[in-house]
């Protein structure tokens, strides 16, 4: 094998030929790092490279045929993961040298089960965003493999660049809207959001806690299922995590789709697809029929728009504050996108919140309904491919065009997998979504597919870019603010503290208007007996 031939390896793959003698961990980590010093320099998907913990952990796995799968395995995660005596920076300036003393559930978990950390991730700021680039954070951000001056997804940008370039067997991100799911889109991989509370997420730097879940990307769906089996399990420290019994995910996944009902959601009012993620979709879902499943059309209970104004006030709660010290105590330090999201979150009212949260039960319900139809649903992750850097409202588009903040709402298991490649080599994608806790499904589901197209991984050719000072940022339009609305807005920010300067009267007149715009947008309960009780739970497996 060639030394890239060893950097594509997949896990059981590598696990493979370490069984059979023909490759070490140290081979594959020495292969891994100089690819890593090759390569990332033209797509930035690392933040931190940790070359002598790569090799002691090599040197130390214990490759044996009754090890775990991921013993002596390169993997990479996110920055915004705890890893002891490693920079957590989640690339902003505010934490340029924060270094923690532990490692988060999710690390733990898989250096004990002998993985190779290599390094972290890049990542939009805090690793939160919704696409609104100004570039402007700490580091620039990560490149798409695929083409250079293209977006791969976000926020777990470095987690998708890193996985296609060759620069780590698979990695982890996080997802509480899509950033899993849609760096994976974008990168043509393999992205897990697991059912909210089957994974711990211990020591990741929270965005948005009653969303946020944490899983892997990777080249196959094999190999998620591989990670996923070391992740997995209730943790104490993160009290959304709960114990249900977990099955061998890989054992499954030979299982096929024979006798399986799926539902196939095509029609997506608002939304029109890109020819070849449609027809991406078309192909996922003949050759499901192929293979023995029952295919029948399906429709989401609401429209999009009614999923993100429930997201959009409770992610922006959250988001505000997670992060309101860092926003008080520096707001000039903190990127433009933050900035402006945690400016608009400090202005939404708790009666706007609790409603969303209450607004969210419903829609939960709505979608767990569909599963009384079908054991699972296909439809498109995104409605496009990547977009160009060079085009920012394209990249913002991207990121809100997609239907993967539904089931991040829901709470359900969701997985983008490669359907194949535009005119312009660009990759596809669809995802799957099954029941709650029904990932071992979901993957079979995914792997049946991969299996029947016989598509072998097709390698990005790598190049340079342009120089990322020259992405512009995006320039909002924003409605005129008045002197009046302005000096409200600022009487606003002193009787709450929040800080002017770096923050005038017009951004918290735009946030006043924004956050009270999503609070009119969403219902309220139609009697007065009706509402607290039925608020989205913390434990899904409790509903």
């Amino acid at each position: 094998m060639t030394r890239d031939d060893i950097c594509y390896l997949g896990v059981a793959e590598a696990h493979r030929a370490f069984a059979d003698g023909t490759l070490t961990p140290g081979d594959l980590v020495e292969a891994t790092l100089a690819r890593i010093s090759e390569v990332d320099p033209l797509i930035g998907a690392y933040l931190h490279v940790d070359a002598d913990g790569a090799r002691d952990a090599a040197r130390a796995a214990n490759v044996e045929a009754t090890a775990s799968p991921l013993a002596g395995v390169p993997f990479a995660v996110k920055d915004n993961y705890a890893t002891r005596g490693i920079p957590t920076t989640a690339n902003a300036r505010l934490l340029a040298d924060h270094v923690t003393g532990f490692d988060s559930a999710a690390v733990a978990r898989l250096r004990a089960a002998g993985g190779v950390l290599t390094g972290k991730l890049n990542t939009w700021e805090y690793g939160t965003g919704l696409g609104v680039q100004f570039h402007d954070s700490a580091r620039p951000h990560a490149r798409n493999p695929w083409a250079p001056d293209h977006f791969p997804g976000g926020s777990s940008t470095g987690s998708a660049a890193a996985v296609a370039a060759g620069l780590a067997a698979y990695a982890l991100g996080s997802d509480t809207g899509g950033s899993i799911r849609v760096p994976a889109a974008a990168c043509g991989l393999h992205g897990l959001k697991p059912t909210y509370g089957l994974v711990s997420r211990y020591g990741v730097l929270p965005n948005s806690w009653s969303l946020d879940v944490i899983g892997p990307l990777a080249r196959s769906a094999e190999d998620c299922a591989l990670v996923l089996q070391a992740l997995v399990g209730a943790d104490e420290r993160d009290p959304a995590t709960v114990s249900v019994p977990v099955p061998d995910y890989r054992a499954s996944l030979s299982e096929g789709v024979a006798g399986l009902r799926i539902g196939v959601v095509r029609e997506i009012p608002g939304a029109t697809l890109a020819p070849a993620v449609a027809a991406g979709l078309e192909e996922l879902v003949a050759t499901l029929a192929a293979g023995g499943a029952t295919l029948v059309d399906v429709a989401l209970p609401e429209a999009l728009p009614r999923y993100r104004e429930a997201t959009v006030l409770i992610s922006g709660s959250e988001r505000a504050a997670t992060h309101e010290a860092d926003f008080r105590a520096e707001p000039g330090a903190v990127g433009r996108e933050v900035r402006e999201a945690l400016t608009t979150g400090m202005t939404i009212r708790a009666v706007d919140y609790l409603a969303a949260l209450r607004r969210r039960a419903e829609l939960a319900r709505g979608i767990d309904a569909l599963f009384a139809q079908c054991d699972a649903l296909v439809l498109p992750s995104t409605f496009a491919t990547a977009p160009s850097y060079h085009d920012p409202r394209a990249v913002r588009a991207f990121m809100s065009g997609s239907t993967t903040s539904v089931f991040s709402l829901s709470g359900h298991p969701a997985h983008a997998l490669p359907t194949g490649f535009d005119a312009a080599g660009l990759p596809t994608s669809a995802q799957i979504v099954g029941p709650y806790f029904a990932e071992a499904r979901v993957l079979r589901i995914a792997h049946a597919y991969e299996q029947a197209v016989a598509r072998p991984y097709r390698r990005p050719t790598i190049s340079a870019g342009s120089d990322p000072a020259s992405y512009p940022p995006i320039v909002l339009e924003t409605e005129a603010t008045t002197p009046e609305q302005a000096a409200l807005a600022t009487g606003f920010a002193q009787l709450h503290d929040l800080p002017l300067g770096a923050v005038d009267g017009a951004a918290y007149a735009r946030g006043l208007r924004r956050s009270a715009d999503a609070g009119a947008a969403v219902p309220r309960p139609a009697t007065r007996f009706d509402g607290a009780l039925s608020t989205f739970r913390a434990r899904i497996g409790d509903q």
